[in-house]
């Protein structure tokens, strides 16, 4: 175990990670963030399910698990090959000609997050955007050093991705909610009126 000059922790062990996971002193919710370490990932907005402790994060989960997998939706993405293998082929063709290439910045990344959108419903002509917002959000997990106006303007920037970000999907929601798809949002929107209820952000935060 390791402390990062910033504050962190590195874990980096099996024991010591699955003791960490299945103890219920520690938690997965920014809100339990030391009030300092707070503003790093602060926002208004309800954090994503992922950064939920059960049961909230367990109800989520199986909400998005019954859009996404067996047994309620088994061929989701078996069903996308034809479309999966057009992105890697696309992705590829775009390094054509090129003497060297930045095989994360042009390929590992922009591949699961267009894959992401296909799954989830967000039309093409909108992907630029939600790449956009997407790559912006991102720079939160290791945000960038700094003087402190720049970490905190770089905090603001990640803010107003988030809040344009939601807005968006909130939007999405609306449309798929009064003409469903076959695909994620749809299947999140139209879910039974009681599970969307209880949710902690009814439009977006499972999303």
């Amino acid at each position: 175990m390791v402390r990062d000059e910033s504050g962190p922790y590195l874990v980096s062990t099996y024991w010591e990670i699955h003791s960490l996971l299945h103890d219920p002193r520690v938690s997965s919710d920014v809100r339990h963030l030391a009030p300092g370490a707070r503003t790093v990932a602060g926002t208004d907005l309800p954090p994503s399910f992922i950064r939920l402790d059960p049961p909230d994060h367990d109800r989520l989960r199986r909400l998005i698990m019954r859009t996404y997998g067996p047994p309620h939706a088994p061929r989701r993405v078996y069903d996308l090959r034809g479309e999966i293998s057009g992105i890697v082929s696309g992705l590829i063709d775009r390094f054509q000609g090129r003497d060297r290439i930045d095989l994360v910045e042009g390929f590992s990344y922009p591949f699961p997050v267009t894959v992401i959108c296909r799954l989830l419903g967000v039309p093409p002509e909108d992907e630029q955007r939600f790449h956009g917002w997407a790559d912006t959000v991102a720079t939160a997990i290791e945000p960038p050093a700094g003087t402190p106006e720049e970490r905190q303007a770089h905090r603001e920037t990640v803010r107003e991705a988030r809040h344009q970000l939601a807005a968006y999907l909130s939007g999405l929601i609306d449309q798929r909610r009064r003409a469903p798809r076959d695909d994620m949002i749809s299947g999140l929107a139209t879910e039974r009126g009681a599970a969307r209820a209880r949710c902690p952000c009814p439009r977006c935060s499972a999303i």
